[in-house]
């Protein structure tokens, strides 16, 4: 073989190796993500706190709840097993946080993989449920997307649960007549079993939650 052959072949060679290393670290630096990130055991809280989520080292269970949902059926709380759940406090008629929050998760929804297995549920769970009706919740929550639920009832059935998810509300009258309702603006994580797992906290930016919610579709809580 003449020498530039050879060098040649060197050459072919050291791409070849070169090429093997670069495909071995990208490879590493993978499973280094997933094993950090969407390990078995948990969640990485540095990660976690870029993302504006806490999440429990143990889920707190929940009760047996006694709500409606937005087509005025039962709900105690079964209705959250399988997939992971988002829920969103708030009421039809907030002016600009509750609008705003609802379409920010309805971007955040269709930007998630479509596999219904990973996707989570989203929920709007009412703090004015004497004027909430599962008749005004339904067409309200489904003007954002259509797979949106929404959770309501006896209004001390709602204070229990929300007492529960450690969500504070309250009823302020307007000096104008009328009330408004203030109310938490966090959205409440509900794992694949029904425990309360964690939190994420405002400002909510849609990038981080679809980052946020596509991890959490591939843990497996324990």
């Amino acid at each position: 073989m003449s020498g530039a052959g050879v060098d040649a072949a060197g050459r072919a060679r050291r791409v070849r190796l070169t090429v093997g290393v670069l495909l071995g670290g990208i490879s590493l630096l993978l499973g280094l993500f997933v094993r950090q990130f969407v390990g078995p055991e948990r969640l990485d809280p540095r990660w976690l706190h870029d993302h504006g989520a806490v999440l429990f080292d143990t889920p707190r269970p929940l009760a047996r709840q006694q709500l409606q949902d937005q087509d005025g059926d039962a709900f105690d709380g079964s209705g959250f097993a399988g997939r992971w759940n988002v829920l969103f406090f708030g009421f039809t008629h907030c002016p600009d946080v509750c609008p705003t929050t609802l379409a920010l998760l309805a971007e955040v929804a269709a930007r998630l993989p479509a596999d219904a297995a990973l996707a989570p549920r989203f929920w709007l769970v009412t703090v004015d449920p004497e004027r909430d009706t599962p008749a005004l919740l339904a067409p309200y929550v489904r003007h954002f997307d259509p797979r949106f639920g929404t959770l309501g009832g006896d209004p001390q059935a709602v204070q229990r649960f929300a007492a529960a998810l450690s969500v504070p509300f309250a009823r302020r009258d307007l000096p104008a007549g009328g009330y408004t309702m203030d109310h938490s603006a966090n959205l409440l994580l509900i794992d694949p079993l029904g425990r309360f797992a964690g939190f994420v906290t405002p400002p909510l930016e849609r990038e981080r939650l679809v980052r946020l919610l596509a991890v959490l579709g591939r843990h497996a809580p324990r």
